[in-house]
This record gives C-alpha cells, sequence and structure tokens, in this order.
C-alpha cells in the first residue's frame, strides 16, 4: 500500500533501511490523521493524556531496547568474568535459561 518493495534481491540491508522509514513514515502519517480529525471537530487544544496515548508505541520501542541493552551489558559483564572456556559459559547460561527461568528440569 505505501510502495514498498518486496523484491529484495538487490540487497537486504537496504531493503531494512527503507522498511525503517515506511514505518517511521507510517508513525507520522497516524499524527496526521489525529490532527486533521481534531481539526474537523472544532477541537483546538488536547489533554495530555490524549497526545501520550500517541506516543505508546514510540516509549514500549524505546523500552525494549533499553531492556536489551541491559541484558546485553549484563551477559558481556558475566562473560568477562567467566573463568573457564567460553562455550562453558554459554552452555550454563543455555541450561539456566532452560531450566530455571523458563521452567524447571521436567518442564
Amino acid at each position: 500500500m505505501r510502495g514498498i518493495r518486496i523484491n529484495i534481491q538487490d540487497g537486504v540491508d537496504e531493503w531494512r533501511h527503507e522498511l525503517r522509514i515506511s514505518i517511521a513514515m507510517e508513525s507520522k502519517i497516524l499524527l496526521l490523521r489525529k490532527v486533521r480529525q481534531w481539526k474537523q471537530e472544532g477541537i483546538l487544544t488536547i489533554s495530555l493524556v490524549e497526545f501520550v496515548e500517541l506516543l505508546i508505541p514510540c516509549i514500549l520501542h524505546l523500552e525494549n531496547h533499553v531492556g536489551e541493552k541491559i541484558l546485553t551489558m549484563i551477559l558481556r559483564k558475566g562473560l568477562e568474568l567467566f573463568h573457564g572456556p567460553k562455550k562453558g559459559y554459554f552452555e550454563s547460561l543455555e541450561a539456566l535459561f532452560q531450566k530455571r527461568i523458563l521452567g524447571t528440569e521436567e518442564h
């Protein structure tokens, strides 16, 4: 609908860049539609809550990136402090996630 190419033979990186631009444009289009709706309804001022509701996807996206960064920093520090082969670190993490965080030894 928005003219996004689906043939990505030219290169995945270029396609991802175009997709990111398109996603950013979608959020701007949504904001413009909402502002047009408010103008048509004669609303000249809006509450802060209504404006923040428009930003929620951006806030959630930021939260995901911050969480990923924190987890990455913790895992890197753990790898730095781990004594022994690096493969052992990853195997112990895998076991921890599978048996303690995501389930038990039976599940």
